[in-house]
């Protein structure tokens, strides 16, 4: 096994990634036991490794991963070293951890992540007790993180649970409710601190951006079924059907 740096490859920007520190203790335990698993390996790559895995849209669970036994232990960490790329910081070839999250647990655990990801965007106020959030990069962190459909069912499911409160703007009520929350509607929105002034703002954000995204591709499907008419069209001849 080869470190970072005797690749000599420019990493991706680790600054990106958002973990707790209660999940970093746990990827510096998992690296250590990597270690011993793997002599020949780089500690120091092996805890990058986890970190951007669980960064990147492919939520891992920490706790149980550095309890697993060995064979499922040195499967999932062979298989993220294998399959590692490490310019972008993500899994390539279809490779899924053992240990990753289901689609409920991936939700639950973005939930629980909101309040501290916009906190890390806040910024005080010129004005004595005020703030100013930059939820753009709140967003797109949570985006990486989780992907954009567990990112939208987490708000959908919060905004729905405080349908009643006007804070919430019904553009984003009526928004949300055409997202599906129906296996996750267990999961506890109350434990989220942040202002719903402010998540009616994140929720707002990613409305916009879905709609972005939907009239892209639609463009980009526009685009590519024109070219193949126009391909069809400069044909003069064409090969008669056999029989």
């Amino acid at each position: 096994m080869v470190s970072y740096f005797e690749r000599g490859i420019i990493l991706f920007d680790m600054h990106d990634l958002y973990t707790t520190e209660y999940e970093y203790g746990l990827i510096e335990k998992i690296a250590d036991r990597a270690i011993g698993q793997y002599p020949e390996g780089d500690r120091l790559t092996f805890e990058i490794d986890i970190e951007a895995v669980h960064g990147n849209n492919v939520r891992l669970r920490l706790k149980e991963l550095l309890e697993a036994g060995d064979y499922d232990f040195r499967h999932d960490i062979s298989g993220i070293y294998n399959n590692m790329n490490r310019e972008t910081g993500k899994l390539e070839n279809f490779f899924l951890p053992r240990y990753s999250m289901s689609e409920k647990e991936t939700i639950r655990n973005c939930v629980s992540s909101i309040d501290g990801i916009v906190e890390k965007f806040r910024k005080e106020g010129k004005i004595a007790g005020t703030s100013h959030y930059d939820l753009e990069a709140s967003l797109n962190i949570l985006y990486r993180m989780f992907g954009e459909g567990n990112v939208n069912g987490a708000l959908a499911a919060i905004v729905k649970h405080y349908n009643y409160d006007g804070r919430f703007t019904n553009d984003n009520k009526d928004w949300t409710g055409k997202i599906d929350t129906a296996n996750y509607d267990d999961i506890e929105c109350r434990k989220v601190t942040t202002h719903l002034y402010i998540l009616d703002r994140l929720v707002n954000k990613a409305r916009q951006s879905s709609a972005k995204r939907l009239s892209e591709n639609s463009n980009n499907e526009t685009e590519i079924l024109k070219a193949r008419i126009d391909k069809a069209g400069n044909n003069k001849t064409h090969p008669g059907l056999g029989l």
